[in-house]
């Protein structure tokens, strides 16, 4: 189930595999940016997230839009 939850919310942007667009979107697979704000994830989920963020050395500077219509079982 999540598997699907990620392909219809996430994959476009960030890929099929988490390994973001070089330079457009963020990895979320070995990101150590999400490592380090363990305790953010699900807001960052909820509530998205814009402005300069630094994952696995690049620069990034775009905007998730929040993921708000997602349940707390499919977060």
């Amino acid at each position: 189930r999540g598997k699907r939850v990620y392909m219809q919310n996430c994959s476009m942007c960030h890929q099929l595999e988490g390994q973001g667009l070089a330079g457009v979107f963020p990895p979320l697979a070995k990101s150590d940016y999400l490592s380090a704000q363990k305790d953010q994830v699900v807001k960052i989920i909820l509530r998205g997230l814009s402005g300069k963020i630094k994952v696995n050395g690049p620069a990034y500077d775009g905007v998730m839009p929040p993921q708000d219509t997602l349940s707390d079982e499919q977060i």
